[in-house]
């Protein structure tokens, strides 16, 4: 089911790229952003239709914060850590588009790389949703190894093909701790909204951090980006 779900969202996500990147080469930003209204409408008008009746009429937010300033569940502090992860996955195209200095390049990249991810998933994910303990050992050093290239790699087609390594095992690698926290004995609605807010605080923390360091060494922010996420990995 996991791997169902990431691949239609890897799908929707190539779809939205090649999108964006012939509105940009093009220079037709009209048709771009109507585009991008339509889907919006769409997908208001879908959310609205969904007869939503929630079970659980106690605050959910009460509930979270609770959890999180009392409880010693290791759960927290794996989606805190997670903060790192997605900080990186936000600002590793960001760090190719620098490097590459070629949007039309930069966005085949992403764009092969998005479904390349289809067919990872695909034959990954099935032995992630199986082997949760031994897969997420396996992961975890392939992840690291990835990352640290990063720090190291100078070379633009080296680096762009590690960047398609990235996503592609990320995607997987993120399955890997949905799966770990599918075995936990908790409530599950409520892990996943305190997973949701202590990324929230976390990035907060991390952003501001990171923000404040790259207004002194520039570029050189990425280095403590991917330290940090292999350090997350780690952990």
């Amino acid at each position: 089911m996991n791997s169902f779900i990431n691949v239609t969202k890897i799908l929707g996500t190539a779809i939205a790229s090649c999108l964006v990147a012939w509105g940009v080469i093009t220079n037709n930003n009209i048709i771009l952003f109507s585009i991008i209204a339509l889907f919006f409408i769409l997908q208001y008008i879908f959310i609205k239709r969904i007869d939503y009746k929630p079970q659980n009429k106690t605050s959910a937010f009460k509930s979270s914060i609770k959890y999180i300033l009392k409880s010693k569940s290791k759960y927290k502090i794996i989606y805190a850590l997670k903060t790192n992860h997605i900080i990186e996955r936000q600002f590793v195209p960001l760090y190719l588009y620098i490097v590459l200095e070629d949007f039309p390049l930069f966005s085949s990249i992403i764009i092969v790389s998005l479904l390349l991810q289809t067919i990872t998933i695909m034959l990954i994910g099935k032995y992630s949703d199986k082997n949760i303990s031994k897969s997420n050992d396996l992961l975890t050093i392939i992840k690291i190894i990835i990352t640290g290239v990063f720090l190291f790699v100078k070379n633009k087609i080296m680096i762009s093909f590690n960047k398609t390594l990235s996503d592609n095992f990320e995607k997987v690698y993120e399955t890997s701790i949905q799966n770990i926290i599918k075995e936990s004995k908790e409530d599950h609605d409520l892990l996943s909204s305190v997973g949701q807010m202590s990324l929230c605080f976390t990035e907060i923390f991390v952003f501001i951090i990171l923000a404040i360091l790259s207004s002194l060494i520039g570029n050189k922010i990425f280095i403590i980006i991917f330290i940090l996420s292999i350090l997350s990995t780690i952990l």
